[in-house]
């Protein structure tokens, strides 16, 4: 392998690793900001340890499983009703 091809590669090999060591510190910085969903649980009750609830307003993405039975469709328009529990069962 001739120099410059082996300059190229280490240039490759050291961009490589600086974008995955950005990657794993961006991710370490912000674990605790990478919630993507609330369980019906902690909307009651709160997050975690801050038990920090979410703010009246607030756009939220819930998880959980849908309740048997709970669900009910509006005929006259597209709206569905339904009730969700988590794995505690709130």
């Amino acid at each position: 392998m001739n120099l410059r091809r082996k300059n190229r590669l280490w240039v490759v090999c050291a961009v490589l690793a600086g974008l995955a060591l950005t990657t794993a510190l961006v991710l370490y910085a912000l674990r605790a900001n990478i919630d993507l969903f609330y369980t019906p649980g902690e909307i009651l009750y709160g997050k975690r340890e801050t038990q920090q609830l979410p703010a009246v307003g607030q756009r939220l993405r819930v998880g959980g499983m849908v309740m048997p039975g709970s669900v009910r469709r509006d005929p006259d328009s597209l709206k569905v009703n339904f009730s969700l529990y988590d794995a505690r069962g709130r």
